[in-house]
């Protein structure tokens, strides 16, 4: 994981599912957004960790993180400036 700010703001799910995999980068991430301003992720993300999960134990690792953050909504501005975004840039970066 490439070096990245320690300011706040909504953490994707590329950074929860490392942490997930014990990649020190993003535990060590997670760690300090927690002690400095909390965790904080979209309604988006917290679906793809429980889409994720495999077995009752790891849904209930998930619902446990999901209780010590902040889970935010995506509002209807919200969701059509992304997806604007992903039709304006997605073919042209690939990602």
């Amino acid at each position: 994981m490439a070096p990245t700010s320690d300011a706040p703001g909504l953490i994707d799910s590329d950074i929860l599912i490392d942490a997930t995999r014990n990649f020190p980068d993003a535990k060590a991430f997670l760690h300090r957004q927690r002690a400095a301003d909390g965790i904080r992720v979209s309604i988006v993300s917290a679906m793809e960790l429980t889409a994720g999960c495999r077995n009752a134990t790891e849904l209930k690792q998930v619902q446990q993180f999901l209780e010590r953050t902040s889970v935010l909504p995506i509002s209807a501005s919200v969701s059509q400036t992304a997806c604007g975004w992903m039709q304006a840039f997605f073919l042209s970066t690939g990602c």
